[in-house]
């Protein structure tokens, strides 16, 4: 076969062009190239020589440049093969005769034909000239391999002519592979880092989020994505973004390349959470900034940690004494305050043990049960004395605690100290306020009731005898009317002063209220004779000390006493029991004339019983319903019911009716108070039960009954009044219990707990007879009480008597920094009234307002709601 000249100068060319394009570029371009160089290059010069048959070709001018081919070429006739180079002979590892005839498709993975025949099949039916795909086929000797395959379809006078390119991507997909599992090793590196990564584009677009970043903010990868402005969702605050990037400019614009800043964001779900961010520019090979990248660590909790340990250590500087020792109870470290108050400078104490404070005068053992204890329970609180310095011994409260390790041993311990010195002054003050009379500085009857208890004790294991004097001022009344309270006062207070300078160190004077001393000898051995000579000289020296003028303003006053004296010990006699015989004896020193001193001898044992047989034997009195109850209103300054009050009256069959001023003086002597304060109580429950059923008695209103406090403090009392409750039925609510403020003297802690108990229940107290008994304001804080009642003895001076009225005007003051109501009884005149109430008093009983009723008559105003005293006085 002859070929023209030109033809084969443009074949030169083509091939030239073919080689390079083979053995320097990539497959593509080889790909190009070969279909560029078809219309008059090597394939045009091939073409011509098979144009007369499709079979093996024969030799040709450019075969060799085919057959050198890197890639595999394969002409495809009908799908098969009807041409291969050796190269595709290689890749399928068989010779070149063994593929001419054969399929291509058959080399092809099963998975794969289909595919592969789809897009052979889009290429003869015209559907596209070129089609590039990648595929997987199967050589020889088993096994895959990967490869790319570019097809072309060339017509040449009618005939299709099909070319196969192959090239084995065997390599690049192991590479790309390698670069996939890099490239999924690198991102599951930066989605499981514990610490936030994103990264931006050079226009501040969010490229990378990891998990970290979606798990702290709460922003999703795909809500952040290509996102500029996530920014002002963590920065919701302009004013403070405004901040932090004016903060990170500033570094950037010193040519930092990396930065680090800590910041605030608010997470999607409206956290607070501090950030320390490391940030740096990325740049390319030209030095040009292409984006950034940022890490952040959550810092919130150490944030928070060293804010409390910074707030800690400001406590531990500015609190009360502290101090903080090792296992060994050394200091290791100590506050400003513990240098104030003990005195050590803290590099002088440190290194000192905890036991340096300790004064000498320590009790044995006391120690050893602190550390036992505090061991025991990590914690240890009570009161001692502590050491300073200079040697100076301070009240202190101590708390201590132990600080232990992993494993449960003690490591530390922390002290902490308060000063109580002021507190310990105040309850000294309180403690002489209320066992001391403030007037005269002696025991008061509380005080002197336990003293006595102590001394009868003491003289029923000794052999001897011991004796009380009880004193009482002759007429000291009319002194004070005749001269004033402040100048009775100044002559009590002399008085009071003689005695203790009467007697020696041993025995005790004592005031019980009033006008009214008692002196206590203590039990010497001896006979019974001897004690009472001895208590006779006593008290004549106590009727001539107190016969002795007193220098009062400019003039002098004298008064003179009468001294009952009882001895003791004696058979079944108790502190109760002693003071009423002394009482009596001075009753009968009184009746002697006055001035003089008796003894409680037999006759006067004979006179005290045949007093207590008199108010009756085995409680006639009230086991034949003798005993009676009328009600006395309380109101208030508009004449409206502000509570009503039960008194007791005694219907003797044989002296008539008898008033409580007449009879409850041989009930207190006679031991019967009790037994009538229940009876008192269990019948005005009764009587309020039936009027609350029938509705007479209005919810507002409450009924006062009078009880003793000894009744009251009794240890079964409580069950006997819940009981009485019970059996009534009454609402505890309507019902109050007045005690008077003479019983306060009393052991005033008992009494409160016993007055709580009750309270409890709903009933309400209050406080007779007030005003007159100097109770210190800070004891009455301790008990429960709804209201007072100024004491008739104040009311029946005024107005006139400037004295009583500035004792009505305390108690007044007092009643309101107490926080409770306050009445005034015995007002008897028009005057009385208007005086009080101008003088700030809210409620009001005594004649004046109404008498005692009988249930009847009180009923009948009940249901009016009106006293009608005020209409009287208009």
């Amino acid at each position: 076969m002859r070929i023209h000249p030109r033809m084969w100068l443009l074949g030169l060319a083509g091939a030239v062009l073919l080689c390079v394009a083979l053995w320097q570029t990539d497959f593509a371009v080889q790909a190009a190239v070969v279909i560029a160089a078809m219309g008059g290059g090597v394939l045009g010069g091939l073409i011509a020589e098979l144009r007369g048959s499709f079979g093996l070709p024969g030799p040709g001018q450019y075969r060799f440049m085919i057959e050198r081919a890197g890639e595999g070429i394969a002409i495809l006739r009908g799908g098969r093969i009807a041409f291969a180079n050796p190269s595709l002979g290689a890749l399928l590892r068989c010779r070149r005769p063994q593929l001419l005839g054969r399929p291509f498709e058959c080399y092809v993975t099963a998975g794969q034909r289909e595919r592969v025949r789809e897009i052979h099949r889009w290429l003869l039916d015209g559907e596209t000239a070129f089609h590039c795909y990648e595929t997987e086929l199967l050589p020889a000797d088993g096994g895959e391999i990967s490869v790319q395959v570019r097809s072309h379809v060339e017509y040449q006078r009618g005939q299709a002519l099909h070319f196969v390119f192959v090239r084995d991507i065997s390599k690049q997909r192991a590479v790309a592979e390698q670069v996939r599992a890099l490239n999924e090793y690198m991102d599951s590196i930066i989605d499981n880092a514990d610490i936030w990564l994103n990264t931006l584009d050079k226009e501040g677009r969010i490229v990378i989020w990891n998990k970290a970043a979606e798990r702290i903010s709460g922003y999703r990868r795909d809500e952040v994505q290509g996102c500029t402005d996530i920014w002002t969702w963590l920065y919701p605050d302009e004013t403070y973004r405004a901040g932090v990037f004016s903060r990170a400019m500033d570094i950037l614009e010193r040519d930092t390349v990396a930065f680090d800043l800590e910041t605030t964001i608010r997470t999607k779900d409206s956290r607070q959470i501090v950030l320390s961010w490391r940030s740096r520019m990325l740049t390319n090979t030209a030095g040009e900034t292409v984006g950034s990248i940022a890490v952040a660590r959550d810092v919130t909790l150490e944030r928070r940690a060293q804010e409390a340990l910074q707030l800690h250590a400001s406590v531990f500087e500015t609190a009360e004494p502290l101090a903080i020792a090792n296992r060994q109870r050394v200091f290791l470290r100590v506050n400003r305050a513990f240098t104030r108050m003990f005195g050590y400078p803290a590099e002088e104490i440190i290194g000192r043990t905890l036991l340096e404070l300790q004064p000498d005068q320590t009790p044995e053992g006391f120690f050893a049960r602190l550390w036992e204890e505090l061991e025991a329970t990590d914690q240890w609180s009570g009161e001692l004395w502590e050491r300073r310095k200079d040697g100076t011994l301070i009240p202190a409260h101590l708390t201590m605690s132990t600080v232990r390790g992993v494993g449960g041993a003690i490591t530390h311990y922390v002290a902490h100290w308060q000063d109580i010195s002021e507190r310990k002054t105040f309850e000294a003050e309180i403690q002489r306020q209320a066992l001391y009379d403030p007037l005269t500085g002696l025991p008061n009857r509380r005080l002197a009731a336990s003293r006595l208890e102590q001394e009868l004790g003491r003289a029923q294991r000794l052999t001897g005898f011991g004796a009380l004097l009880f004193l009482d001022l002759d007429r000291f009344k009319q002194v004070n009317d005749a001269y004033g309270h402040a100048r009775g006062d100044a002559l009590l207070a002399s008085i009071a002063r003689r005695l203790q300078n009467i007697l020696r160190i041993e025995d005790m004077a004592a005031r019980l209220g009033g006008d009214e001393f008692i002196v206590l000898l203590g039990s010497e051995p001896g006979t019974r004779d001897e004690a009472a000579a001895r208590a006779h000289r006593v008290g004549e020296k106590i009727l001539a000390v107190i016969g002795e003028p007193t220098a009062v303003d400019a003039g002098e006053l004298s008064v003179s006493a009468s001294v009952g004296i009882a001895l003791y010990p004696d058979a079944n006699m108790n502190a109760v029991g002693l003071l009423q015989m002394a009482d009596s004896a001075m009753y009968h020193a009184k009746e002697g004339g006055r001035n003089t001193i008796r003894f409680f001898a037999e006759a006067s044992r004979t006179e005290f019983a045949h007093r207590q047989s008199r108010f009756c034997e085995r409680h006639p009195s009230i086991d034949d319903e003798q005993l009676l109850l009328s009600y006395q209103p309380i109101a208030d300054a508009s004449g409206r019911f502000a509570g009503i009050e039960a008194l007791v009256r005694w219907q003797s069959s044989e002296r008539g009716l008898r008033l409580p001023t007449r009879f409850l003086t041989v009930v207190e002597e006679t031991g019967l108070a009790a037994a009538v304060d229940c009876w008192v109580i269990s019948a005005a429950c009764r009587r309020l039960a039936a009027w609350q059923s029938e509705g007479v008695f209005p919810n507002r209103l409450r009924l006062a009954v009078n009880i003793s406090p000894q009744l009251l403090t009794l240890h079964d009392f409580p069950r006997h009044l819940r009981r009485i409750l019970w059996d009534s039925g009454v609402q505890p609510q309507a019902l109050v219990l007045e005690i008077t403020e003479a019983a306060l003297c009393n052991d005033v802690q008992k009494l409160a707990s016993a007055m709580r108990t009750t309270r409890d229940w709903g009933i309400g107290f209050s406080v007779d007879e007030f005003g007159t008994g100097h109770t210190p304001l800070a004891q009455l804080e301790l008990l429960p009480i709804d209201i007072v009642k100024i004491a008739q003895t104040l009311v029946a001076e005024v107005p006139g008597d400037d004295a009583k009225a500035r004792l009505i005007k305390r108690a007044l003051r007092m009643a309101g920094r107490l926080g409770v109501g306050a009445a005034a009884e015995g007002i008897d005149t028009h005057e009385q009234f208007d005086c009080l109430r101008s003088g700030g008093c809210r409620l009001f009983q005594g004649n004046c307002i109404s008498g005692p009723l009988t249930e009847e008559a009180l009923i009948t105003l009940l249901r009016t709601d009106r006293i009608g005293f005020i209409d009287e006085m208009r």
